[in-house]
């Protein structure tokens, strides 16, 4: 917890809040509840009765959506491996007041063993296949 704390000098937790409350606030419940539905004149809406950025706005609900994916998967574990989730979170600044909350990648779609001769090399092919096709 500590390094949490000298990771929050100079920040103003209680600002934060209160600009987030101010988001959700000017929010209507149909938006609330179902975040997906605020398009840009919505979030333009909303960051005008909130009285900041449409930024501010986008950042707030990609860290909502974030958060319920991390919820989401914490519920499938004990409470061991759930402090040891929470500890390497407070590691990577989560728990920083202005942090941004990223999704991690899974793995490679590519895998783990292709090159980029290798992907290269399987486009090529792939036109000249299509290229023979064509011809037919």
């Amino acid at each position: 917890l500590s390094a949490m704390l000298d990771q929050a000098d100079g920040m103003d937790p209680d600002k934060d809040v209160r600009k987030q409350r101010a988001i959700i606030e000017s929010m209507t419940r149909e938006e609330r509840r179902k975040p997906d539905v605020i398009d840009r004149s919505r979030r333009h809406r909303i960051a005008a009765g909130s009285g900041v950025e449409p930024a501010d706005v986008s950042e707030l609900i990609k860290n909502f959506r974030n958060m319920g994916g991390l919820m989401k998967n914490m519920a499938g574990m004990g409470m061991k491996e759930r402090f040891s989730a929470v500890k390497e979170l407070g590691e990577a600044g989560a728990f920083n007041p202005g942090a941004q909350l990223s999704d991690r990648k899974q793995r490679s779609k590519r895998g783990a063993t292709a090159t980029k001769e290798d992907l290269r090399a399987k486009k090529r092919e792939e036109r000249k296949r299509k290229k023979k096709n064509r011809k037919r």
